[in-house]
């Protein structure tokens, strides 16, 4: 029987040598598919090379670091859509052997409006398995958040599920999902919300994504962004929350979100902690608002009113979301709520024993 093969697009920036080199070589050993991989050095201060392997890996470098978007997407056209599927991963994950020929497999039983999973990624750091996602999604505050993250894994998510989207820390596509049915990541993010922002795109053109809980990764999280600086990667984080929710939510929707995070950010800068960084994530998303709002027209007029998908079906994939995360320590939080949480999942699908 014939393999299947899958593009795989590891972006990196500065990276950590041994973790990039166990990226890749996780990758090598995969079974069941045959891989091409391709490095994006998104400018790297040192240009990054790959030790020799006897599978194909290539390195492209670009000259400047243009962010996360522009590197997959840098990644995504060397590989030319040479391949029926194609996965997208941080340099700072690791593959087992056989999560990418789960994820093919998953997308071959979902049938055409599946057009990306996400596997179950497990926290590299932690002594028990501790989940880091399970997909993602969009809670109606706007924010982002890693569906599952800190809740140790005791099979609350061994069932695959329709979710939101897919994080991009490690997921895998039908290659035509960059091309002809949802198109390239938006560039303008920079770092944080490009893959909430494909994956609203997806959505509101009726595509699905699934979980797929046998293909298993572990992430170190944030590995290759803490360098960033707390405060830089907070006024980051909240600028694309704005510019996501204002380029792809309903009106309504959009002016709950800004007038909160007008009072969020106010009451912030008075008390702290980030006061200059909430400013600076405020006055950049406004400067931004034109661009944004032609990007939303431009969207609304590409969709069919027929085709497209509310935000309240959007949203609810978030009801009742909790992270259990520290984003200063990187770490998961509040173990006890933690646990009582994925027990609680598992409950209300009468799993447990």
């Amino acid at each position: 029987m014939t393999q299947r093969s899958v593009g795989c697009v590891v972006v990196c920036h500065n990276p950590d040598q041994i973790v990039l080199e166990r990226c890749i070589d996780s990758l090598c050993e995969s079974t069941g598919v045959t891989i091409e991989i391709v490095v994006v050095d998104n400018g790297s201060t040192a240009p990054t090379t790959i030790r020799p392997r006897t599978l194909p890996v290539r390195v492209v470098r670009v000259p400047t670091n243009g962010g996360f978007a522009l590197g997959v997407n840098v990644g995504l056209r060397e590989l030319a859509m040479s391949h029926e599927f194609v996965a997208v991963l941080n340099d700072d994950v690791r593959v087992s052997a056989d999560a990418l020929a789960q994820c093919v497999a998953a997308l071959g039983e979902r049938g055409d409006r599946c057009i990306a999973v996400a596997p179950k990624v497990l926290a590299a750091e932690s002594t028990e398995p501790t989940i880091d996602s399970v997909g993602n999604l969009m809670l109606a505050t706007g924010e982002g958040m890693n569906r599952g993250i800190g809740e140790p894994d005791i099979g609350q998510f061994d069932v695959p599920e329709r979710v939101f989207g897919a994080c991009f820390a490690a997921a895998v596509f039908r290659s035509a999902a960059f091309t002809t049915l949802v198109g390239p990541l938006d560039e303008r993010y920079f770092l944080y919300y490009e893959d909430l922002d494909w994956s609203l795109r997806a959505l509101r053109r009726g595509y699905e994504t699934w979980s797929v809980p046998s293909s298993v990764v572990y992430h170190h999280h944030a590995l290759s962004t803490r360098r960033l600086g707390l405060a830089n990667r907070y006024a980051l984080v909240e600028r694309n929350l704005l510019v996501c929710a204002t380029i792809n939510l309903e009106a309504l929707n959009v002016v709950r979100i800004w007038m909160r995070r007008f009072y969020v950010h106010g009451v912030g800068a008075v008390r702290g902690p980030y006061r200059l960084a909430r400013w600076n994530a405020i006055g950049r998303a406004t400067l931004q608002l034109p661009r944004s709002l032609r990007e939303r027209s431009r969207r609304r007029h590409e969709i069919r009113p027929s085709s497209n998908v509310r935000d309240r079906e959007i949203l609810a994939f978030g009801r009742d979301e909790v992270g259990f995360f520290d984003d200063q320590s990187f770490t998961p939080d509040n173990a006890g709520a933690a646990r009582r949480s994925a027990e609680a999942r598992l409950d209300r699908r009468g799993q447990r024993s």
